[in-house]
C-alpha cells in the first residue's frame, strides 16, 4: 500500500519540483567556451572540443558532491539573496544553488528556513540519476524527522563559516516513490556575496 504523505508536504513538493524543473532552462548567461568562441568570432581559436572529440566541461567550484557513489563537480556555487517571505515569523535564512559543471544547469538546492518553533531544511538534486530531494523538519526536541519519516540525528545542512556540508536520503521528486531514494553527501564552499538567483 502507498504511504499517503501530509497534503502540505505534497503541495510545497509539486511547487518546488515545477520550480527546479524550470531552472536552468532559461536565457542565463553562462560563460562557456563555446560562448566565448561565438562571441569572439575568430576562427583560429579551438574549437571547444579536445583531441577525443568529447566537449569540455566547465570549471569546476570548491564543492564535493556524491550520489549515490557517483562524484559530481559544480562550475558555480551561488549564495542567493533571501527572498520576501511575507511573513516575519517564516525565514529563509539561507539558500543556495549548484550549477553542473557539464552545461551550466541549476542541479542543486540546499535551504535553510526558520520559524519561531522549527527549522526546515530542504536539499534538491537534479541529475543523471533524476529529480531527488527531501524536507527535513528539526524542533525543540532535537530530532530532524523527513520524507518517509526517516529520522536523522541532526541538521542535514551544516554551515560552518563559509562551507555547507551534509548528507541526507533524497525521495524521487516526481513520482514520490519511497522506494525509490538516493544517497547525497555535500561539502561546499559557500561565497560571502549574495546573488540573484
Amino acid at each position: 500500500m502507498r504511504p499517503r504523505y501530509p497534503l502540505h508536504l505534497v503541495a510545497a513538493i509539486l511547487l518546488i519540483t515545477g520550480v527546479v524543473a524550470g531552472c536552468g532552462d532559461d536565457d542565463t548567461d553562462v560563460d562557456t567556451p563555446q560562448a566565448d568562441h561565438e562571441a569572439n568570432g575568430s576562427d583560429d581559436q579551438d574549437d571547444g572540443v579536445d583531441e577525443n572529440g568529447d566537449s569540455p566541461r566547465l570549471g569546476a567550484a570548491d564543492a564535493s558532491i556524491v550520489v549515490d557513489g557517483t562524484t559530481h563537480e559544480l562550475s558555480e556555487v551561488r549564495r542567493c539573496e533571501p527572498p520576501e517571505t511575507g511573513s516575519g515569523e517564516t525565514q529563509i535564512t539561507e539558500a543556495i544553488h549548484g550549477l553542473s559543471a557539464d552545461d551550466g544547469t541549476l542541479v542543486l538546492v540546499l535551504q535553510v528556513t526558520e520559524t519561531p518553533v522549527s527549522e526546515t531544511h530542504w536539499v534538491s538534486w537534479r541529475g543523471p540519476e533524476g529529480l531527488f530531494d527531501t524536507f527535513v523538519i528539526g524542533g525543540g526536541t532535537g530530532e530532524w524527522i523527513g520524507d518517509g519519516e526517516i529520522v536523522y540525528d541532526g541538521p542535514i545542512i551544516n554551515l560552518d563559516g563559509r562551507r555547507a556540508a551534509g548528507s541526507a536520503i533524497l525521495a524521487d521528486s516526481q513520482t514520490l516513490d519511497p522506494d525509490d531514494r538516493v544517497e547525497i553527501t555535500f561539502d561546499i564552499a559557500v561565497p560571502a556575496d549574495f546573488s540573484s538567483c
